[in-house]
């Protein structure tokens, strides 16, 4: 798969199926948009590996059937990077005893700002990200769950994100609806959760 675009503001790399996403390990500072509703197929995808600090817009566009194990679509967002506009259609994410990673949601295992050697604060933000019917099965995970994110801090916004009819069941984890841990100048707002879910410790948003 060869990616169109130049990876830029003005011309960024359009993701079209399912196998781009791998592609983001090769420039994940770079600018990124969803071309077309992707269908993963419900065939368990292991996405970029290297932590994500470019822009991804959704443009509206869906991502169905998603299936993650072990950790999310994305292993860590940071710095500057901006993840909007995007919907996810009944994802699944499957967890058990044997994974190592802390914390894990559907989109991304964590999401934290930063801070330069200046002092100067760099923002990470999630907007308008709406997951639709979410299924987490958490057998023996006894860390950190959310639907969307795992664990955000240091100067992460998420704002306008939604979970509808989420199915989660992780009884010896630390779950959120939305972000399963937050701490360290994060800001969540105008969010939504809808669905059940089942935890060792659990908080709606």
């Amino acid at each position: 798969v060869a990616l169109q675009g130049e990876g830029t503001a003005q011309k960024p790399y359009k993701l079209t199926c399912s196998n781009a996403f791998t592609l983001i390990d090769n420039q994940p500072a770079a600018y990124y948009e969803v071309a077309n509703d992707i269908d993963f197929l419900s065939i368990p995808f292991e996405g970029p590996k290297r932590a994500f600090t470019g822009k991804l817009d959704g443009k509206g566009y869906t991502l169905r059937n998603l299936c993650v194990m072990g950790r999310g679509l994305f292993n860590e967002v940071k710095d500057s990077a901006k993840i909007s506009n995007i919907k996810l259609e009944n994802p699944i994410l499957l967890l058990s005893d044997q994974n190592i990673e802390i914390a894990s949601g559907v989109l991304a295992n964590s999401m934290q700002g930063g801070v330069d050697e200046a002092g100067v604060a760099s923002y990470a933000s999630l907007s308008n990200v709406h997951v639709k019917s979410p299924v987490i099965k958490a057998k023996g995970y006894k860390e950190i769950v959310g639907t969307i994110v795992g664990y955000v801090a240091l100067n992460t916004d998420v704002n306008t994100c939604s979970v509808t009819d989420a199915d989660i069941v992780a009884p010896e984890a630390q779950v959120g609806g939305l972000i399963g841990k937050s701490q360290t100048f994060t800001q969540i707002h105008a969010c939504l959760f809808t669905g059940k879910a089942e935890g060792k410790i659990i908080g709606g948003i």
